[in-house]
């Protein structure tokens, strides 16, 4: 008897919570995640050494990131390209990029603390 209630209950819920053009929302959303995942693609193939190496000069302005870590603007002081043996910084074709960046940060006035 209660199963049957509970039964009654959900459908009845599921009928008030229809939502209209169901599937033009889902088709939505499926096409925002197909963009969000094309857009991480571009820009892991935009920054592959091979693409972005030309454009490294000094003065021009780049924005640093490392992960989900965004810190900020800063500007190629210098840029080099140096032979080492294959480690975890090296590129497959077996050399390291290595550029300097001016940024500006501000002094931490906590001890440890970050900024």
């Amino acid at each position: 008897m209660k199963e049957k209630k509970l039964h009654d209950l959900e459908e009845k819920v599921k009928q008030e919570m229809a939502v209209q053009g169901e599937e033009i929302v889902e088709e939505y959303y499926l096409l925002r995640e197909q963009l969000q995942k094309l857009k991480r693609v571009f820009t892991d193939t935009m920054n592959q050494p091979i693409y972005c190496l030309p454009f490294l000069q000094p003065g021009r302005l780049v924005r640093v990131t490392e992960g989900k870590n965004e810190w900020g603007w800063g500007v190629v002081v210098n840029f080099q390209v140096s032979a080492h043996r294959m480690n975890t910084h090296t590129t497959a074709r077996g050399w390291r990029e290595m550029t300097t960046v001016l940024m500006w940060a501000l002094q931490s006035t906590e001890k440890g603390g970050s900024r």
